[in-house]
């Protein structure tokens, strides 16, 4: 019994949505979530001090140094470099299969479109 190129297709498209939806991904988007949400954080705490007159860097490469200088910040920061490729990959099945909450076909697609910049920006973050 012979399958049709558009059965595979339709087959690999399936396992592919279905791997985009798996406990890894949600686990690692999860992971990548808190990690953002720590950065963003700190990102915060460094803007507070220099208004306050610190001399404090308050942006991302100022809250990643931040991190870096605290006992175990190697260690927290490669957490965050995980995260923010969890994250990443996350947006980027977001990107391939579009937002399953959207019905809207035009919102969908610039959904995925920002799905697609937010998973590729979050890949080079984590590279970086």
């Amino acid at each position: 019994m012979s399958v049709t190129p558009t059965a595979r297709a339709r087959s690999a498209h399936g396992l592919a949505r279905q791997a985009g939806r798996s406990e890894i991904v949600t686990k690692a988007a999860r992971i990548g979530l808190a990690a953002r949400g720590l950065v963003y954080a700190l990102i915060g705490v460094l803007a507070a001090q220099v208004a306050l007159g610190g001399s404090e860097r308050a942006d991302q490469k100022g809250a990643i140094q931040k991190i870096a200088d605290q006992p175990f910040g190697k260690v927290v920061l490669w957490l965050v470099v995980i995260g923010f490729f969890g994250y990443g990959l996350w947006r980027l099945t977001e990107a391939a299969w579009g937002r399953q909450d959207e019905r809207d076909d035009k919102k969908r697609a610039v959904k995925r479109v920002e799905s697609l910049v937010s998973g590729l920006l979050y890949l080079v973050f984590g590279a970086s």
